[in-house]
């Protein structure tokens, strides 16, 4: 396949770089190492008259993980606004942990007579709904932020060119959002290197929905992306009609990520954007060990039998160097590795470039 075209690979360091007020308080775009704390900062904040079923499920984390048991640490009902502050419940429960933690207890609870039956019901109850929970509460968060028209992201959309690949592992719609605002074409599967740019969200997004059967939801709110994924184009609107149902299709933050079929078919759009490309640049993206199947997408899309003389050029945009280190080591060295030791908000990506060079 000949190379034509460019490629962005962009992870939470691309997203990190957004900032803005929500609230009374300063937030980013949280990168994985601090997700849980910035959730549980987010979730501790909700109005106590709000419907919220995440604090009845942080009540058996924190039981479990700080408080031993003991129900009198939730005797003071601050107790969850303590929370984000709390090294040690912090410093115990991992982000990547806290679904199998889920999948777990629920085993425990159901298998075995550890209370009464009415306790034992309610706790059931709450663990098999809380994977649900979580993800939409991640899908909430990540709905506050929106792209100025100064943001990095937003000077990043304006040097894109119709017929860019970018493949993303970030759930927010950021950079969606910059695009609409410049009238840039967006699709998000389909053939690389054609019209428009083509926006891979390899790990699904906090718009998207799955649904199983027909569309339950008002057709003027949603849009078919391909096969049983809908995409919310009225994002306010169907919050206040159905947030209730609402679970954002995305691949949650585990070590053993599991992907739907439509997910599956954008990495193979991915793969074969990869071969075909003439130019790569990894923005914020570390390789995290958990991700085996980004990985084998770099390995597999660099490997001489599926890419001949696979010589392009390939940047690293990412303070850390062990993230160079990484992009390096999957691609067995191939091609032309470079590493730009600065922030996304620091590099060249986020500025206007007026001469086309970019």
């Amino acid at each position: 396949m000949a190379k034509t075209g460019r490629v962005f690979i962009l992870g939470a360091g691309f997203s990190h770089s957004h900032a803005q007020w929500i609230g009374e308080r300063r937030a980013r775009v949280p990168l994985v190492r601090s997700f849980f704390r910035e959730m549980i900062g987010f979730i501790s904040g909700l109005k106590a008259d709000q419907p919220d079923a995440f604090r009845q499920w942080f009540r058996i984390v924190y039981l479990a993980a700080v408080a031993g048991g003991d129900r009198s640490r939730l005797a003071d009902r601050a107790w969850l606004n303590r929370l984000p502050g709390d090294r040690r419940f912090l410093s115990r429960v991992n982000v990547e942990d806290l679904l199998p933690f889920a999948s777990s207890s629920y085993a425990l609870w159901r298998d075995l007579d550890l209370a009464p039956d009415r306790v034992r019901r309610r706790l059931l109850a709450n663990l098999r709904s809380f994977p649900d929970y979580w993800v939409r509460a991640i899908g909430v968060y990540l709905n506050l932020f929106r792209a100025g028209r100064r943001s990095a992201i937003s000077r990043f959309a304006r040097n894109l060119r119709p017929g860019d690949v970018i493949l993303t592992f970030n759930w927010d719609n950021l950079l969606e959002q910059a695009c609409m605002r410049l009238g840039l074409a967006v699709r998000y599967h389909g053939p690389a290197f054609a019209s428009g740019v083509v926006l891979l969200k390899l790990h699904g997004s906090v718009d998207w929905l799955r649904l199983e059967k027909r569309n339950p939801f008002r057709r003027t709110m949603l849009e078919r992306l391909l096969g049983r994924v809908w995409r919310i184009t009225d994002y306010p609107g169907f919050m206040d009609r159905h947030a209730v149902k609402y679970v954002p299709l995305i691949v949650p933050p585990v070590a053993a990520k599991t992907y739907t079929p439509e997910l599956r078919g954008l990495w193979r759009d991915a793969v074969k954007a990869l071969i075909g490309s003439s130019r790569v640049v990894v923005i914020g993206y570390s390789l995290p060990q958990s991700d085996h199947l980004a990985r084998a997408l770099m390995s597999w899309a660099s490997h001489p039998e599926f890419s001949r003389g696979w010589g392009r050029s390939v940047e690293v945009v990412d303070p850390c160097k062990q993230a160079f280190k990484r992009v390096r080591e999957a691609l067995k060295g191939r091609g032309r590795i470079v590493w730009i030791p600065r922030r996304f908000e620091e590099s060249k990506y986020a500025r206007v470039v007026r001469n086309g060079l970019f």
